[in-house]
């Protein structure tokens, strides 16, 4: 990933890989919104109105998949996405070190490169971390595991931030602004799954249906639908009449 352009193709690469996830008018919005962005993209753009402009493309393009009234499902789904920008974001992001460079010029150009896709990866987890305090969990590991993601990315950064070698670091007011984030956004999800189900294990002597498995664990509850639903998405099972005679369920 390389500057500016490179953030507008990550964002176009993960809602390729969601295109059967979310409505067709949602995925459009989210593209018109990378679009926009690569046109306003010029040399003489003020760097403030730049800052503003990526901040916003995050905030914006999030939004757009979520949709206009968005659930607990439609965020969990641009929360991934998200994720997959983040990710390609660290696996390919700027090389921001100084020593990568050797005239003045080049190690301004890498120390510029190097903070644009640090300021980049920040707002990307500060609008996960937004978009996560609207989620419900289906399980109080759900919620951990979610937590735990948040947590490990929030302290790579501020480490970063942190850091007068890296590319966007020795910058303080950065590192408190993403302590108070990554509070703010735990919270939040450590209450949202606090009082769920846990997984525990299950095994039954051969594959079932979903919803056999359904009415067996979880007896006479309303929902066995909805349950054996859920049963069958956890499982990644290929049909919901062949569920694994081994995997996870909820503990009630």
């Amino acid at each position: 990933m390389d500057g500016a352009g490179g953030l507008a193709d990550a964002f176009d690469i993960a809602a390729s890989l969601v295109a059967g996830e979310f409505p067709s008018t949602a995925l459009s919005a989210a593209l018109s919104l990378t679009g926009d962005y690569r046109a306003s993209l010029l040399p003489s753009l003020d760097l403030a109105v730049f800052a503003v402009s990526t901040v916003g493309l995050v905030s914006s393009w999030a939004s757009a998949l979520a949709g206009a009234s968005p659930d607990s499902a439609s965020r969990g789904r641009a929360v991934e996405a998200l994720w997959n920008v983040y990710d390609r974001a660290v696996d390919e992001g700027i090389a921001g070190q100084a020593d990568a460079a050797e005239t003045p010029l080049e190690i301004a150009v890498v120390r510029n490169r190097g903070a644009f896709g640090a300021g980049a990866r920040r707002a990307i987890l500060s609008e996960i971390g937004a978009q996560s305090t609207g989620l419900s969990f289906a399980s109080y590991d759900d919620a951990a595991a979610l937590r735990e993601r948040l947590a490990d990315a929030f302290d790579e950064e501020i480490d970063i931030a942190g850091d007068p070698s890296a590319a966007g670091g020795r910058d303080d007011g950065a590192r408190v602004a993403l302590q108070d984030l990554r509070a703010a956004a735990l919270q939040s999800i450590s209450a949202a799954g606090a009082n769920k189900a846990r997984l525990v294990p299950y095994a039954v002597p051969a594959p079932r249906p979903s919803r056999v498995l359904a009415q067996l664990f979880y007896g006479g509850a309303a929902d066995i639908e909805a349950r054996a639903g859920e049963l069958a998405a956890r499982t990644g099972a290929v049909h919901p009449a062949f569920l694994p005679a081994a995997g996870e369920r909820l503990s009630g």
